[in-house]
């Protein structure tokens, strides 16, 4: 960058004196910040009396998040600004800033309710002036992630379309998930770079089945957010209690982080209850809901998007005359800074100052839009307060003698006493357009580190390919998906060693092939895009962006090396033309022709006419580049000739469309009408609907409730039926053993009766023998009383 030159220019055009300029080769950094949402609302028919708010802004980024109203509270006008749901994107505002009519950027004040802090951001702006019949708004709305490891980074968005597209078109995929009859393919080694939980799964088996309760919409997702790093819960439609299951179980710490924040969506029709609240307090007469126009003349429409980066440079001491520093930003020298030290005794010397100097470089995102600078003493007298200012920046039309693809920033700290150390805060605002895919997104910022250390960690790795000896461990699926070269070249069958897919690469430089790696992995840069061997590697292996980024910067470098000639050229021309004329001047001036012949016969004079034919040559040339140029404004005029007749052919017919519009403004009067009294009868009718809703709410409830109560008395119901079950088979089995028991007593009865019989029979004879016996005792009887010999009793 010509900063040395351009400051001996300036020092040259202000004043005739040499400069000394000290140059520090430690480079600052400008670090990435925010984002910069701009949005412009005009509004017609403004009075006192009236609120108006806008419709939902649709947009492809941000559908229905943003809703724009404007009400008067007394004589105060205050502006609201809605932002809805972006809490469920992952995102989150920090202040936003709003400018009236052209006029200077005024912070608002965020005013949120407590019930939906998260999913609600409703910022305000009090004008105590009256606001004009046409009122025109510009919102610059800050936007950031909503944890530390969810941030907008600058990158290819290709990386993560081509990995997620690989992985739905199972392209080398090498393991499976099963939810139900679902299948989800996937590549081992992007799981084993997200998430170290699944590192011994993938080791052991191909495939898991997890639970059936599991969502397949939400598995979808957890996927998704693996494999890009962004959360879209919109596209997907999932459950954020089981995403948050799975983000626990598998480690995902930003995925964790995010789904543990509030991310449930607000519905639409909270915004006018919220807007009635806005406005200062204790204000008689507050409007009513009938007070509001809800189909005013406004239009919303979103403006070029900007990114705000910021750079910190300490100044210990100052310095004689200028300090100069660079400043590196996407890891290339994007600024440089300079810091003119004054003298407020000295007028000569002036006050202090800065100078940017900046790179214009759209396509890699390096247009400066804005510039603010903040100077904050480090030492301070009372000890509590650092004394700090902020200074306004202006932009140099041009400036002579200097590229014009760089731009030249200056403010001048007038009345600003500067003790070192102090530090000195820009920020810088850029414009984010994009050079094909590489934009910034938000997105994980794991992703790059993870993908990166799994190739540098040759994690899982498949393939081999071979620069200058050096051995490059990659993964076939990342690859193929980058490049369609690698594409050929890994399902090629003339591939050295095919069970380790080894491919050589010639004619790259390993160090220039790591960088072309690091890209095709991160999606990010490391090294400035400037080398036309990075480029010849983008167009050997057909990497989209990054030829897109080479292309561009070599163009712009190209662009300002021919501009440096030029310019160079034209000021020697200059030079010595001026030189010729002021020769000639003098020989006009004398009269003596002698003093003319003798000049013309030096040999100063013949070099002088020399010079003077090679002008003369240029001259020539630059005069037929001025015919030509001429020409060209002869056609120009020409069509512009075309161009105003077709303009006054446009006016007739916009005359003839005027009256049109004059006979259709008439039937718009009647129309109007007609809609006044379709509106009242569309009230009425909306306050029926609203009974009726709530009417059906209430049935909605009532028949919730008697869901819940039916499906209670059929868990009773099968609870009873298992009872009575359990009482028959209990009564079956009683009555088995009941008619056991009566068949083994009619066994015992039958028993009894013939042990009875047989006791009977033993009784008679029992009873014979009883009588026996007493017939035998009284024989025994009459023989001892009989007298006589025993020989007589023996004979009887």
């Amino acid at each position: 960058m010509d900063t040395k030159d351009c400051l001996l220019q300036m020092s040259q055009c202000s004043r005739n004196s040499k400069i000394k300029v000290e140059e520090d080769k430690t480079n600052l950094n400008a670090v990435f910040k925010v984002l910069e949402l701009n949005l412009h609302w005009q509004v017609e028919n403004v009075h006192q009396g009236v609120g108006v708010f806008s419709g939902m802004m649709n947009c492809k980024r941000f559908p229905r998040t943003f809703q724009f109203g404007l009400r008067y509270i007394a004589d105060v006008a205050v502006v609201s600004l809605m932002i809805m749901n972006f809490n469920y994107l992952g995102l989150r505002v920090p202040f936003v800033r709003l400018t009236y009519n052209n006029g200077k950027p005024v912070m608002m004040k965020r005013k949120t309710s407590k019930t939906q802090s998260n999913k609600l951001d409703l910022f305000t702006l009090e004008y105590c002036q009256g606001l004009d019949e046409v009122s025109g708004f510009t919102c610059q709305i800050f936007v950031e992630g909503i944890t530390d490891t969810y941030k907008y980074q600058q990158y290819d968005r290709l990386l993560t379309d081509q990995l997620w597209d690989s992985m739905r078109f199972c392209c080398w995929t090498d393991f499976k998930f099963f939810i139900r009859e679902n299948v989800f393919n996937a590549h081992k080694f992007v799981l084993r770079a997200r998430s170290t939980r699944l590192e011994g799964d993938i080791r052991r088996v191909d495939t898991i089945r997890l639970n059936d309760d599991l969502d397949p919409d939400t598995f979808k997702c957890f996927l998704y957010f693996l494999y890009t790093g962004r959360l879209l819960l919109a596209n997907f439609k999932a459950n954020i209690d089981q995403l948050l299951s799975l983000a626990d179980t598998y480690l995902v710490e930003t995925l964790t982080q995010l789904c543990r924040k509030d991310l449930a969506k607000l519905k639409e029709g909270y915004f006018p209850e919220c807007f009635m609240s806005t406005g200062p307090a204790a204000v008689p007469g507050l409007p009513t809901s009938t007070d509001l126009d809800l189909k005013p003349k406004s239009k919303i429409c979103s403006k070029p998007d900007t990114v705000e980066i910021r750079c910190n440079w300490e100044i210990n001491q100052l310095p004689k005359n200028y300090l100069v520093r660079a400043v590196n930003f996407n890891q290339q020298e994007a600024f440089h800074v300079c810091f003119r030290s004054g003298d407020h005794s000295d007028e000569s010397k002036g006050n202090h100052a800065l100078f940017i100097f900046s790179k214009q470089w759209p396509e890699g995102g390096l247009e400066v839009v804005d510039i603010t600078i903040s100077i904050t003493e480090k030492s301070f007298s009372d000890g509590k307060h650092p004394k700090s200012k902020r200074f306004a920046v202006n932009r140099w039309p041009k400036v002579a003698g200097l590229n014009p693809a760089m731009a030249v920033f200056s403010a001048d700290l007038e009345n600003f006493l500067l003790q070192p150390p102090f530090a000195i805060l820009f920020l810088i605002e850029l414009s984010s357009e994009s050079a094909g895919y590489y934009s910034y997104q938000p997105r994980d910022t794991h992703l790059a580190d993870n993908l990166w250390s799994a190739a540098f960690g040759a994690y899982l790795t498949d393939a081999e390919i071979s620069v200058d000896g050096r051995i490059f461990r990659v993964h076939k699926a990342l690859m193929a998906a980058r490049s369609p070269v690698f594409r050929e070249l890994l399902c090629s069958e003339n591939v050295k060693e095919p069970c380790l897919k080894r491919i050589v690469v010639e004619e790259i430089n390993s160090s220039i092939f790591e960088e072309v790696l690091y890209f095709m992995y991160t999606g990010s840069l490391r090294v400035s895009v400037g080398d036309e061997r990075l480029l010849a590697a983008a167009e050997k292996y057909q990497i989209e962006t990054l030829r897109i980024l080479c292309e561009n910067q070599i163009g712009l470098i190209e662009s300002k090396e021919t501009n440096t000639e030029l310019s160079k050229q034209i000021e020697q021309l200059q030079a010595a033309k001026e030189e010729f004329n002021q020769k000639l001047e003098r020989l006009r001036l004398s009269s003596n022709k002698e003093m003319i012949d003798s000049y013309f016969e030096d040999r100063e004079m013949v070099s002088l006419s020399q010079e003077r034919e090679d002008a003369l040559t240029k001259e020539k040339s630059l005069k037929n580049d001025l015919k030509s140029a001429r020409n060209l404004i002869g056609k120009i005029r020409l069509d512009i000739d075309h161009r105003n007749k077709s303009i006054t052919k446009l006016e007739e017919q916009c005359a003839e469309t005027k009256a049109s519009i004059s006979i259709a403004s008439a039937e718009r009067c009647k129309a109007l009408k007609d809609i006044e009294s379709m509106r009242s009868n569309a009230e009425e009718q909306r306050s029926i609907i609203v009974r009726l809703s709530s009417n059906i709410t209430e049935e909605k409830n009532l028949g919730e409730t008697l869901k819940k109560r039916n499906s209670e008395l059929k868990v009773i119901q099968t609870k009873l039926e298992r009872r009575q079950h359990r009482q028959e088979q209990r009564i079956v089995k009683l009555h088995d053993a009941i008619q056991d028991t009566r068949m083994k007593s009619t066994e015992a009865h039958k028993m009894l009766k013939k042990k009875l019989g047989d006791l009977r029979a033993h009784t008679i004879e029992i009873n014979r023998a009883g009588v026996r016996l007493t017939r035998l005792k009284k024989t025994t009887v009459q023989l001892q009383t009989l007298k006589g010999p025993k020989s007589i009793l023996f004979k009887q």
